[in-house]
């Protein structure tokens, strides 16, 4: 069982694994991803017995948070949600092969999602949330272009001062 959160404005998403899905443990899970991101505005959710409690409705109205409760039997009321549960499973099919345990499968899954570009914001999910892109392993291979003509105008530029420098006259003692 996971519980997927993603923010409606990035895309980010985040997947936790979860043993129990009890009001208590989803809310538990809620407050640490509330203290990295900040509270949300809004919620929306399936109507799963862990959001319609009494314990998850007094959370979001204690917090401030609207708390808005999709169709049931009509998964496309929370879209955004659906169409990322659906390339989630995809991905964990396709990684069935693999020889790592889920939680590194699901680290791999959430750096190659989170710096991919989606569809309807045509920027990465780690760029909007962040403002920045994750460093991943392709950045090893791709030498990061700024740097070295950074580097190199700061080698030139050295070199050029040491030159006028070593051309001064000297006093004499």
């Amino acid at each position: 069982m996971f519980l997927i959160v993603i923010d409606a404005h990035s895309k980010w998403p985040e997947v936790i694994p979860m043993k129990s899905t009890t009001s208590t443990q989803t809310i538990r899970v809620l407050r640490t991803i509330f203290a990295r991101a900040g509270l949300p505005e809004q919620i929306v959710s399936d109507n799963g017995p862990q959001f319609v409690s009494a314990e998850f409705q007094t959370f979001t109205k204690m917090n401030g948070i609207t708390h808005i409760k999709s169709a049931p039997y009509h998964p496309a009321t929370n879209g955004l949600a659906e169409r990322f549960v659906q390339t989630f499973k995809q991905s964990l099919k396709a990684m069935r092969g693999e020889n790592a345990d889920l939680n590194k499968k699901l680290a791999n899954f959430l750096l190659a999602y989170r710096n991919t570009p989606h569809t309807t914001t045509n920027e990465t999910p780690a760029k909007l949330f962040m403002g920045r892109n994750l460093r991943n392993r392709l950045d090893l291979i791709k030498p990061d272009i700024n740097r070295q003509v950074q580097d190199k105008q700061m080698k030139i530029a050295n070199n050029q001062q040491k030159r006028l420098c070593d051309n001064l006259p000297r006093e004499k003692q």
